[in-house]
């Protein structure tokens, strides 16, 4: 949980605690946790035998913690529809690119925390058949690619690190 001293007042734009402005006893401070919003998409990759893609991500603030498995999805940006969020965070995340992941097959909204962080989290999921796709590369793939690959000595440095 996060907490976070309520705003008192406005200060040349900025909002500022009374306490910052040293007319607030410590004793009197007022505390409250923030959740922030997140409305996200998330998307069901499901193969032809029913398999889904699913990522695996780690909570750097709780180390003895599992690895947490998620769909592919993520934050809608300002302004952007669930199914447009859809559609950007499969390209980005996969580089599979859709262009109508459907209707919303089911909804969900819980709180979480992330590193330190609370969250308000509605998710708008959708079911979207695609045949397996493979993002394994190898070294001469690597070297043979137009897209961007981070880092871009990739595959200088697999070469190196493989050879013994």
């Amino acid at each position: 949980m996060t907490l976070v001293e309520k705003p008192a007042r406005q200060h040349n734009g900025t909002y500022v605690s009374w306490d910052s402005l040293g007319l607030l006893p410590s004793r009197l401070r007022t505390w409250q946790s923030v959740a922030i919003e997140r409305p996200c998409s998330k998307v069901l990759l499901v193969d032809d035998t029913g398999r889904v893609l699913l990522f695996s991500g780690i909570d750097r603030t709780k180390p003895d913690a599992p690895p947490i498995w998620f769909a592919v999805g993520g934050t809608l940006e300002p302004g952007e529809t669930p199914r447009e969020a859809a559609i950007r965070e499969t390209r980005e995340e996969t580089g599979l690119v859709i262009v109508d992941p459907g209707p919303v097959a089911f909804s969900r909204r819980f709180s979480w925390d992330f590193e330190g962080q609370d969250y308000d989290q509605e998710e708008w999921f959708f079911l979207v058949r695609t045949p397996r796709f493979d993002r394994w590369w190898s070294i001469e793939e690597l070297r043979a690619t137009t897209e961007k690959v981070f880092p871009e000595d990739l595959p200088d440095e697999l070469e190196h690190l493989l050879a013994d």
